[in-house]
């Protein structure tokens, strides 16, 4: 397989990854949800690369494979005698538009926008770009509608959007997969990328920063030889309706641990700094599942946020408490690590610091990191804590996982701020503050003990059985979607062990 990356992300896996550099090399391909394959090409061109010049101990603890329900994974076995591990999950969709059919007879393209739902009114007359097989075409929204059909495989939005094409550029050729039910994907016609002292705006922050971070620690993680078991799952179709989490969940075989193991998903995602909710009674053991504070306040972007739930629910405590402590110990001395109730220890988080800082300049994260939901909307923990009444649908053992999540905070939120189309902005040092307390949790994962409190179950969650009825249902209606995706990495699969990277 060619090499497609640039010069200097060849100098960043050489001499250190940095989440920035790799952040802006991912924002050259589109990822539009339903078309997830164009970024799954990509990555895997880069870790290709990435594991050709490994040792071969290296090489041989690592893995890289489409998992049963079509997710890319990419395993590290750096501890293979413990049974368990982390799984850090990101989905590699954004929001956008697919194009079903072009009439160049009145200049005009027919979308859908997978968001799962029409964009506001305002956004008629917003630019965009639509990229087809044969080139790009640039025009603005002329009409959202929304046709009374009912909602069926082949027509599964309540949407449909007319573009007005008033410019062709025929130089740039995407390689698309036959499917019938689009022919190319777009966005909005904004800037793709600009960093003025640290705050990123971007075309797409979610979820481009989540996965930054993951390939950030997947590269640092094995080429250190970290001593931890990590599976990077990156996910598709989380933005109309979370169908490749719930995939996995349905299907079980990523999500599972070996005997007498756990197994602690943490979801990396990205919500509106706008809608903060402090919680301040993690450590109190009458910890409510819901924070009783209301307040909603900003979060600043050069903070990373340790998730303690969503718009829906809360997560694993254990977990969140394990994030916590996790932040304390990158920030302390290497003789004042707190690992758990109070005890104290020397620890290898420095070797995970400095590994992570090679190329930030002395990075350090701030002195508190903040602990409480962002609520602007679902991420895809909760579909996670759901996974005991998903998979008791189909008559499936639970799973019994424990999941927190880890957030970046944006701004301009779905690329809106004041009824203006506008890119959505992170903070360089809220990626590379993710990537260093992740990289801690990582190694604390094999010594928490998480059986000092039992994990509540998901039954009892309120709303619990109305939630997973949403779930399922967008996992059906946008099913005949998602296997354009699927189907692209079952064919690689089948390409042989050289696609593979098995040894």
């Amino acid at each position: 397989m060619t090499s497609r990356l640039t010069a200097k992300l060849h100098r960043q896996i050489q001499d250190g990854i940095d989440p920035v550099v790799v952040f802006r090399e991912l924002l050259s391909t589109p990822s539009v949800s339903f078309s997830e394959y164009l970024l799954y090409d990509y990555l895997v061109s880069m870790i290709t690369d990435f594991r050709k010049k490994l040792p071969v101990a290296q090489r041989q603890k690592m893995g890289v494979d489409f998992t049963p329900a079509g997710q890319l994974i990419v395993r590290w076995r750096g501890r293979p005698d413990d049974p368990r591990k982390s799984v850090l999950i990101s989905h590699v969709d954004t929001e956008g538009f697919l194009v079903r059919e072009v009439d160049r007879s009145t200049d005009t393209a027919l979308c859908w926008h997978t968001s799962g739902e029409a964009p506001e009114d305002d956004k008629v007359g917003s630019p965009v770009k639509l990229v087809l097989p044969y080139g790009a075409l640039r025009g603005n929204i002329k009409k959202i509608s929304k046709p009374s059909r009912p909602l069926t495989r082949d027509n599964p939005f309540d949407h449909e959007i007319v573009v007005r094409i008033e410019d062709r550029d025929s130089s740039r050729i995407t390689k698309f997969e036959r499917n019938p039910y689009f022919i190319g994907v777009g966005n909005y016609e904004i800037p793709v990328w600009s960093n003025r002292d640290g705050v990123i705006s971007a075309t797409h922050v979610d979820n481009t920063a989540g996965v930054s971070v993951l390939i950030t620690l997947l590269m640092t993680a094995i080429k250190k030889h970290w001593p931890v078991n990590i599976d990077f799952l990156f996910t598709t179709c989380e933005e109309p309706g979370f169908c490749g989490i719930v995939s996995e969940i349905l299907d079980g075989s990523v999500l599972n641990s070996a005997k007498d193991g756990e197994v602690v998903c943490i979801v990396v995602d990205s919500s509106s700094h706008v809608k903060f909710t402090k919680d301040e009674q993690l450590w109190n053991q009458d910890y409510q599942r819901e924070p009783r504070s209301s307040i909603q306040t900003e979060v600043p972007l050069q903070d990373v946020v340790i998730r303690t739930g969503d718009g829906m629910f809360l997560f694993d405590p254990e977990v969140t408490k394990l994030l916590c402590s996790a932040a304390l110990n990158v920030q302390c001395s290497a003789t004042d690590r707190v690992l758990w109730a109070g005890r104290k220890r020397s620890s290898v988080s420095d070797e995970y610091r400095n590994a992570l800082r090679s190329e930030q300049r002395g990075y350090i994260i701030r002195s508190s990191v903040p602990v409480g939901r962002l609520i602007g909307g679902w991420c895809e923990a909760s579909p996670l804590r759901l996974e005991h009444a998903i998979r008791e649908r189909i008559g499936a053992p639970p799973l019994n996982l424990r999941v927190g999540s880890l957030a970046i905070p944006i701004a301009h939120y779905r690329n809106s701020f004041n009824n203006k189309l506008q890119p959505e902005k992170c903070h360089q040092d809220s990626l590379r503050g993710a990537c260093e307390i992740l990289g801690e949790a990582t190694r604390l994962v094999h010594r928490w003990p998480f059986g000092l409190r039992n994990n509540p179950a998901d039954k009892q969650l309120p709303g619990a059985d109305k939630a997973v009825d949403t779930l399922m249902a967008w996992h059906d209606v946008f099913s005949a979607l998602t296997l354009v995706t699927t189907e692209w990495g079952r064919k690689k699969v089948q390409g042989g062990p050289a696609w593979a990277l098995s040894e």
